[in-house]
């Protein structure tokens, strides 16, 4: 019963910092860019208001860097060089987008996608239509995107030929982004602390073999894993280990 009390005073203290932080962005936070005629339903546009929290707060942190307000920022390489591996509708290219006349939205940051992963059909609908012009490649999932075969989402449908951009990237990635399934790691599953439960789900190895894979071959400048704070949770009430210490090389399968 010890082992679980603090199990659960650790995540308790956890929800709170979450809580705190939380409340510091909300305090950055700007409205959306949409509002809504309550009465009407009808949706309308607020100009000058970014609806990206996230943009916020980086253009905030990085004035002092040379981050300049209007058009691309003039502290960037011609266009950053990403990879993304199952972000779901590609939050990175939001963030990044260049806004569009007097829209504040994103960081107006120019890039180029080279690589990214999704399951979902609906979701590459959604990528298509909105990033086309910044998608090099779009594979179905990250094992795809480690061992390509044939022509991707994206080349497939404009029928293109799809050249295996692995041999063409490595290092040249400036930022990779990954959000890989979080469930073995979350604590909503009633198994998570379990032993064994984290490392026997049969998503663990996208995240602890497949995306890591992913940063040691291309070995980007920058990476971004998103996670939920399970991840850095021990993996049960035996041990102090998490799925956050990065396991050694060993335990590294390279593709």
């Amino acid at each position: 019963m010890a082992d679980w009390d603090e199990v659960l005073g650790e995540e308790l203290q956890a929800s709170r910092r979450l809580d705190e932080d939380i409340a510091a962005c909300d305090a950055q936070r700007t409205p959306s860019t949409c509002g809504c005629d309550v009465e009407s339903g009808q949706a309308f546009a607020l100009p000058n208001k970014p609806a990206i929290w996230s943009a916020v707060l980086l253009k905030a942190a990085g004035t002092h860097l040379g981050y300049e307000e209007a058009g691309v920022s003039t502290s960037q390489s011609p266009r950053l060089q990403v990879l993304s591996g199952c972000t779901g509708c590609s939050a990175e290219s939001f963030v990044l987008k260049a806004g569009h006349g007097s829209s504040n939205v994103g960081l107006r940051i120019d890039f180029d996608i080279l690589s990214a992963s999704e399951s979902n059909p609906e979701c590459q609908k959604f990528i298509i239509a909105n990033h086309s012009e910044h998608f090099k490649h779009l594979r179905e999932t990250v094992e795809k995107q480690l061992q390509p075969a044939g022509p991707c989402v994206i080349c497939a449908k404009t029928g293109k030929a799809c050249e295996d951009f692995n041999g063409q990237v490595r290092r040249q990635a400036d930022v990779m982004v990954t959000g890989s399934p979080c469930d073995p790691f979350s604590v909503q599953r009633s198994k998570r602390f379990q032993c064994g439960a984290v490392k026997d789900h049969v998503a663990y190895r996208v995240t602890m073999s497949s995306v890591i894979n992913m940063y040691v071959k291309h070995e980007p400048h920058v990476g971004v894993l998103e996670q939920v704070l399970g991840f850095t949770y021990p993996l049960g009430t035996t041990t102090d280990e998490t799925p956050y210490q990065r396991p050694g090389p060993a335990r590294v399968l390279l593709v």
